[in-house]
């Protein structure tokens, strides 16, 4: 994956700048000011709970969420932030360079902001996209062909605010609207349908409805529901079930397909996972997440979960222990996956306010990270 003629690369003195740092290092650091004699290994316990890695930090003057590695192994992500009137998403090289690629141009207001990303087996990158608030137009799926093609196809619900995406076994793109409180579909051929939830009444103010989703074993969508703290199904016939989870407010959000054959959750509201079977019985599981968010299921079937609170990535294996590794900064964790080789690489916001007495200004950047476990 060397960078080919004509790409654009961030370098360490532009706009991106990469360290490697490891918490073994910071620990033995540490050890010395304080005048004690020790040395902490990669893999040894820091504190309760919290087990030191090998991490590989890349900072960046963007903020990345989604993360997704094509089958040619290049890492893509998402980029929420919108730079000289392109919309942009990005692919990070083997040695650390970045490359900006646009995926659509802002005209005045009719701008999209990438939110999450996935990798088609053909190589293609699918990406659910939403629209400036004020721009009264559709939120949008974006796809990237493996040539470098960009298309967009509008949602018919305006305002849909789509989340997490997946790409079912008929190659076909389903998609959570978060505000449209609907499960969408976006066909080969361009045409979309929408499977909306069954009513609840009059919406809370802060709503949150289908956030994550995966393919269950036999076809059927599976989703998180955060306000309703419940788990959906869409069958294969288009029947919505909705599963309560046993814990009250428990503002479910990322979901996977476990090594079980059960459909997995994270419980950002209950520091818990969950898993639901096919007749809809649940089971949970604390864990020790402050703000348990994305989860996604490894090779060896452990599952992998991005601690948004506390900035830690934390993995729940079979025999139901968690281990969680802490990187050099605490920023929250977005999202998360594992590479061909079995290590996991994470993004970070790093933000920063800065706090006045009728504004509260924001600035962005972001963490790119590895976690060498192999």
């Amino acid at each position: 994956m060397r960078p080919g003629p004509g790409r654009m690369r961030l370098r360490e003195k532009e706009a991106m700048k990469s360290r490697r740092l490891s918490r073994p290092a910071c620990l033995t650091t540490l050890a010395i000011l304080l005048g004690a004699i020790a040395l902490c290994q990669p893999g040894c316990a820091s504190r309760s709970g919290i087990v030191s890695g090998q991490f590989e930090i890349f900072e960046v003057d963007f903020e990345p969420k989604s993360l997704a590695i094509a089958p040619d192994g290049q890492l893509w992500f998402t980029i929420e932030d919108v730079s000289g009137g392109r919309v942009l998403i990005g692919r990070m090289s083997e040695r650390g360079d970045i490359e900006r690629v646009p995926i659509a141009i802002m005209r005045n207001l009719d701008v999209i902001f990438p939110n999450y990303m996935i990798a088609d087996k053909d190589g293609s990158l699918w990406v659910t996209a939403i629209a400036f608030p004020l721009a009264l137009r559709a939120d949008e799926i974006v796809r990237r062909s493996p040539s470098g093609s960009i298309s967009r196809f509008s949602i018919p619900t305006l305002r849909a605010q789509p989340e997490g995406l997946t790409i079912g076994r008929d190659r076909v793109v389903w998609f959570a609207e978060n505000l449209g409180d609907r499960i969408g579909r976006l066909s080969s051929n361009g045409f979309f349908h929408e499977y909306a939830l069954p009513p609840l009444g009059p919406r809370p103010q802060g709503y949150s409805g289908p956030y994550g989703v995966y393919e269950g074993p036999d076809g059927s969508i599976w989703f998180t529901v955060q306000s309703r703290s419940c788990v959906g199904r869409l069958s294969t016939s288009g029947k919505v079930d909705l599963f309560p989870t046993p814990t009250r407010d428990s503002k479910p959000t990322g979901i996977t397909l476990g090594a079980d054959g059960r459909m997995w959750f994270s419980e950002s509201g209950a520091q818990k996972i969950g898993a639901v079977d096919a007749r809809g019985q649940m089971e949970e599981y604390a864990v020790p997440e402050h703000e348990p968010s994305y989860i996604t299921t490894a090779r060896n079937g452990d599952l992998w979960i991005a601690d948004h609170g506390a900035g830690r990535i934390c993995k729940f294996a079979a025999n139901r222990k968690s281990t969680c590794y802490q990187p050099p900064n605490d920023d929250p964790v977005y999202t998360l996956v594992e590479a061909p080789n079995g290590d996991i690489w994470f993004t970070q916001a790093n933000i920063s306010r800065v706090h006045s007495f009728w504004f509260r200004f924001k600035t962005h950047a972001g963490v790119i990270g590895h976690l060498h476990l192999h």
